[in-house]
């Protein structure tokens, strides 16, 4: 086999490994030097057929195939095809994809192999020299393969067949092996895949803390650690084994002992495995919070007559969690949710997973406050929850978008392999995550048919049931979009309820039961970042929703964050829902990233009548008039507009209005729209707002007063809408606005005194290009990231928002282009270019290292009748 890095083995290493070894587990990554082949009708197929099983055989002909290293997203690399259903972005993701390796292996005597897939979009199929080892059916699972009989020694080939399924999904979902996949060697008794479990049923004398001076570590007296580990037998006859748990820190000193340490003796019976239980006390503990999230290892070593014959670490947090009928309650204190909702795709990468990308993602959503992430609607790559685990996020984790019935519009959803495949896919979701500090919840679906069938409590008892089985520590919720499922005894078999786009309904739903509740899905606010429209001059009314009706030539929706589908709101309505009835826990705002697909309200996989519900009747007929002819040209959409932020990461304003309220102890004001309007809105109104932590402000128009503004903080904001001045709960609106070129400033103020400023001005023509990468130096190991972010600038340096012009790239030296963007919903040009318009000003280029490079890589910038500008960044040798 090729020099492969091992996973396992470096972790031992860097906390230092005290016993020697025959040989444990060995745990490679399996990712380089694959090739594949697409099957199907577009354009970038090898083939329209499929060949079937023969690809598997070791003498198949595949000298024609791509060469390349996982992950792969074979979807997101084509350009976008209008005429391609834009709830699933317009890429051609429906095919079939084959990925053939050849690999040297010598087997060892005894020895047990598997190769472990982080996920495979979907129903993959393993075979191994042209024989079929193993298969699964759900693409966001994670899975093992037992290849051992299939092995031999000298060159061995393994074949992966993914297929994804038409009209299977409600966004894009990727397609292939989109995530990390390992090579495994095991001894013939060994740990079992995911078979160690350690939580901490009980933690005392917990520290109170200050919230608004958090604390660098949270501590407690005591806490109780228990430890489940399974261990396999592989040999032909019954073995007694010693199981010894230790205790370490993270990060560990080189000779440390360790904190606790304890051991079970097992007998474990010819061909099975069998359970060991450890309890041990941990005295003084870290405590994993949102304010400190400190980790421990858990250090487990198998022995057999003394000798060590396999180990692994698993990384745990020691916290206390509970779920009341007022609240999640972290470490014996309430923490308000402040959560979004987060589809797993990765912009101009697509679903192919990079740890930086995903680390990115978390890095940009705590900016503006947000604390927790629900994995909407699936498992989510690892590599998110030990980001979270390191960073203080609670996740609410969940598996299924749809059960046993089919979700309306879709003919081959997980219906399909509920039957069969539901317990096994619980199983692995679960033993996967369960050891992750951060999550704090398993949700088992969201929005399924059941809700109101008849047979709907019963399904969704078995289903918890199963959760309970392979994890009892953690509570069960599922996000409910159908009111009924609150009284009608579904929801009542789960332990905590979650409301999709219910505000006005926490109060009574607290009043009359003890269960707890979460807002799990919230708001779906719309908007396009740095684009704003104005549907009547005369008597501007931002919450009418023509606003939709007078853009859908060109698809794009107004970044006043005021619009929303029909079942949906803006987000100040969530805030006074929440603020007005505390006991529910907090919420999950759909979403925080734009993703790709689902491109609602122009999404044309939906019906007008749901999206556009109050809507006059005229106006509905015209979009639905609109909504036809786009069916027949292609509509130009084709990814979402809900994200607090757009699809590379740029913050909308809508980012700013959650900052203000979710970090209210942080000073900041922010004005919108720009103030670019000359030739277009002179003398007319531009209605301007403020977002601020404060609790009033004072806007100025080239030095004059417009009047000071302040909050209404008892205002109530009833239904689904806000009506005349918003009320003003959340934000500042100056409605009478004319607009003057020149500088807008907004002086915040708190308590009475100064708070902070913002101010914005019109802008010169464009006239230079600015790029910043986020990271200057990145590792040369094929996977590392560096985000370049291009402002289109006037002489002076301030961004022209109206900006658009077409820019070309290029990259010498270390690094390659893999992606390019500027989060446009509508913009066709391909992701994986070299060129791309920018979008509201901005765009956005994704340099990674090449793999095995090192040295300088430098990103070229040229744009039309701008200036060439340079971005230069390093690249070290990978280890």
């Amino acid at each position: 086999m090729k020099t492969l890095k091992i996973a396992s083995t470096l972790f031992i290493v860097a906390l230092g490994a005290l016993t020697v070894f025959a040989k444990p587990t060995q745990r490679k990554s399996f990712d380089l030097d694959w090739k594949f082949a697409k099957f199907g009708g577009f354009e970038d197929c090898l083939a329209s057929k499929d060949p079937g099983e023969a690809v598997a055989k070791p003498n198949y002909a595949d000298g024609r195939w791509r060469k390349l290293d996982l992950p792969h997203d074979w979807g997101v690399e084509s350009r976008f095809m209008p005429n391609l259903p834009n709830q699933t972005a317009s890429l051609p993701w429906n095919a079939v994809g084959w990925y053939r390796k050849e690999f040297e292996l010598k087997p060892a005597e005894g020895s047990r192999y598997f190769i472990d897939f982080d996920g495979v979009m979907m129903t993959p199929k393993v075979y191994v020299n042209g024989e079929f080892a193993g298969e699964w059916k759900y693409g966001y699972n994670s899975f093992r393969v037992d290849i051992t009989k299939f092995l031999k020694s000298g060159k061995n080939l393994v074949a992966v067949r993914a297929e994804n399924l038409p009209n299977s999904t409600r966004w894009y979902p990727g397609a292939g092996i989109y995530r990390h996949t390992y090579f495994v060697e095991s001894p013939a008794v060994h740990i079992d895949h995911w078979g160690v479990f350690v939580h901490t049923p009980e933690v005392s004398g917990i520290k109170k803390i200050n919230d608004k001076k958090p604390a660098r570590e949270l501590k407690a007296t005591s806490a109780k650690v228990a430890t489940e580990t399974t261990v396999a037998n592989t040999r032909g006859n019954e073995v007694e084994a010693e199981v010894v748990q230790e205790i370490y820190p993270i990060p560990r000193e080189k000779e440390a002992k360790p904190l606790a340490k304890k051991s079970a003796k097992l007998k474990i019976a010819a061909n099975a495995s069998a359970v060991a239980n450890v309890e041990m006390l941990l005295s003084s503990p870290k405590l994993w919070d949102v304010t400190s999230p400190s980790l421990y290892a858990l250090q487990t070593t198998i022995l057999i007559n003394g000798k060590a014959i396999d180990r692994s670490l698993t990384k745990f947090g020691v916290r206390k969690a509970e779920w009341k009928t007022d609240g999640f309650y972290l470490n014996d204190r309430r923490v308000q949710i402040k959560g979004v909702c987060q589809h797993h795709d990765l912009g101009a990468l697509g679903s192919a997973v990079h740890k930086r990308a995903i680390e990115r993602q978390v890095e940009i959503l705590q900016s503006f406050g947000c604390n927790s992430i629900r994995t909407s609607h699936n498992p989510p790559a690892p590599e998110l929850l030990e980001i979270c685990d390191e960073k203080g996020i609670l996740v609410d984790a969940e598996l299924f978008d749809c059960w046993k019935y089919l979700k309306e519009g879709k003919t081959n959803g997980y219906n399909l392999f509920w039957n069969d495949w539901r317990e096994r896919d619980v199983r692995n979701f679960v033993l996967r995550d369960r050891n992750h500090p951060c999550v704090i919840a398993w949700s088992a679906g969201n929005e399924i048919e059941e809700q109101g069938k008849k047979d709907g409590p019963e399904i969704a008892r078995e289903l918890v049931k199963l959760f309970k089985k392979y994890d009892s520590t953690r509570q069960v919720t599922v996000g409910c979009n159908d009111l009924s499922a609150s009284w009608n005894g579904f929801g009542k078999e789960f332990d905590v309820h979650g409301f999709n786009y219910k505000p006005n309904d926490y109060k009574n739903f607290a009043n009359k039961n003890k269960q707890p509740f979460v807002a799990s899905e919230t708001s779906s606010c719309v908007s396009s970042r740095g684009f704003y429209s104005f549907p009547n001059d005369n008597n501007f009314d931002p919450f009418w929703r023509r606003n939709f009706c007078d853009n859908i030539a060109m698809c794009l929706v107004s970044d006043y964050g005021l619009y929303a589908p029909g079942w949906a709101y803006a987000p100040d309505v969530e805030f006074g829902a929440l603020d007005d009835e505390p006991r529910c826990a907090g919420e999950y705002v759909w979403t925080g990233f734009d993703y790709l697909g689902e491109p609602t309200p122009w999404n044309l996989g939906r019906k007008p009548e749901n999206d556009f519900r109050g809507v006059p009747e005229k106006e509905l007929k015209k979009l639905k008039e609109e909504m036809e002819r786009l069916k027949k040209q292609g509509s130009p959409a084709r990814s979402s507009y809900f994200g607090i932020v757009d699809l590379c990461g740029f913050r909308k304003d809508r980012a700013w209005l959650y900052q203000s309220h979710w970090m209210p102890d942080v000073p900041m004001a922010h004005i919108l729209p720009h103030w670019n309007w000359k030739g277009v809105r002179d003398g007319k109104i531009v209605p301007v707002m403020v977002y601020t932590s404060g609790d009033s402000a004072e806007l100025f128009l080239n030095g004059k007063s417009l009047g000071k503004r302040t909050k209404k903080k008892n205002a109530s904001l009833t239904g689904k809408d806000m009506n005349g001045d918003m009320r003003e709960r959340y934000r500042l609106v100056w409605n009478d606005v004319k607009y003057t070129p020149g500088t807008l400033k907004v002086i915040a103020y708190k308590n009475g005194k100064k708070w902070a400023e913002d101010e914005v001005k019109t802008t010169g023509d464009a006239a230079k290009i600015l790029a910043t990468a986020d990271r200057e130096e990145i590792s040369g190991d094929g996977c590392d990231l560096s985000y370049v972010t291009i402002i289109i600038a006037d002489k002076d340096g301030l961004k022209v928002p109206t900006a658009k012009n077409m820019l070309k790239f290029s990259v010498n030296g270390a690094a390659e282009i893999v992606g390019v963007c500027n989060g446009d919903q509508t913009d066709q040009m391909s992701m994986k270019g070299t060129e791309m318009k920018a979008f509201a000003g901005m765009a956005q280029v994704i340099l990674r290292g090449k793999r095995g490079a090192s040295g300088k890589a430098t990103l070229k910038i040229s744009g039309e009748k701008l200036p060439v500008e340079t971005v230069e960044i390093k690249v070290k040798k990978a280890n």
